[in-house]
């Protein structure tokens, strides 16, 4: 109920100590009643669509076997070809109710978050820039200098002490470092759309026939990936790739965290983001498009289901 925010982002000392917050679980909505910190040695685990989770070895952990039953695995007794259940109808994302910024402010950190140095926005897009410079203005009260070249993506610099104001906002400049600001992470949803909605305004688009996004950002991706899964309910799969940046005036080869949705999450995510740059480039082309066969779809949501319906179908046949 404080949004999405890290352990280590919420106030709570050493030992057991009373807390009053409440959490998403597989049977609804659960209130916590106490903290525990202490710093034992952890374990951490990366899946095959590029989740990663981390805990104490005896961290309980939900895992579904061959036969479809759901089970509580410790977290160092998790191997190789485990399926770990991650998502189910009933652990709903809780929303904070009140907003720490306003949905333009979301917007302007969207932007900048995707292709920003501190207070400057860069972009080919002349439609993108006139919406940016039109929010950077009226809030800053200052002008936005326009500064291009011939050999450069123009940038969009806001004047003024309204950098101060953003860094208080939680934006981090800085491509490796970058992530979705705290006042973003514990604002309600219609503040984290707004900022999905201009982050991918930003950065989205196809790569072989798939939805693809990247970043440099360890932290963004792994904010996203979270993000997208458990508040929108878009699946993606995620992994590290090496390339150069596309506005970059020095392109050098770096890692990048790339992600990759097909099939139905394209669908999903359209419908969730509709300013996002990828739909106005590529229109109705994506939409009808349905990269994924069912078989390999079902495979990231409930694995063991073509050979449980076998099995089942076969009794079938010897009891008729």
């Amino acid at each position: 109920s404080e949004g999405w925010v890290d352990l280590r982002e919420l106030n709570f000392e050493d030992g057991y100590n009373e807390f009053d917050t409440k959490i998403a679980t597989i049977h609804g909505t659960q209130k916590v009643t106490h903290s525990y910190k202490d710093a034992d040695k952890t374990v951490s685990l990366r899946t095959h669509n590029g989740f990663t989770i981390e805990g104490t070895y005896e961290h309980p952990v939900l895992v579904m076997d061959s036969k479809l039953n759901i089970k509580w695995r410790r977290l160092d007794k998790i191997k190789e070809g485990d399926h770990i259940v991650s998502l189910s109808k009933k652990n709903k994302a809780i929303w904070p109710k009140e907003d720490k910024i306003t949905v333009e402010e979301a917007k302007i950190l969207g932007w900048l978050t995707a292709n920003g140095r501190k207070a400057s926005f860069s972009t080919n897009d002349s439609y993108l820039a006139s919406k940016f410079v039109k929010i950077a203005e009226k809030l800053s009260k200052t002008k936005v200098r326009v500064e291009k070249s011939d050999n450069r993506v123009p940038n969009y610099h806001i004047l003024g002490n309204y950098y101060k104001k953003l860094k208080a906002m939680g934006y981090v400049s800085g491509s490796r470092n970058k992530c979705i600001p705290l006042a973003v992470r514990t604002s309600s949803k219609r503040i984290m759309d707004a900022f999905l909605n201009a982050y991918f305004e930003c950065d989205s688009g196809i790569n072989k026939g798939n939805l693809e996004l990247s970043t440099a950002s360890p932290k963004l991706a792994r904010q996203l990936h979270v993000i997208l899964h458990q508040g929108y309910d878009v699946l993606a799969s995620r992994a590290v790739k090496y390339k150069s940046a596309s506005n970059s005036s020095n392109p050098v080869s770096r890692p990048y965290q790339v992600f990759r949705i097909s099939g139905h999450e394209t669908r999903k995510f359209i419908q969730a983001f509709p300013d996002a740059k990828v739909l106005r480039k590529h229109g109705n082309r994506l939409i009808s498009r349905d990269t994924t066969s069912a078989q390999e779809h079902n495979k990231d949501y409930v694995p063991y289901i073509s050979e449980v319906l076998r099995t089942l179908y076969a009794k079938r046949k010897v009891s008729n």
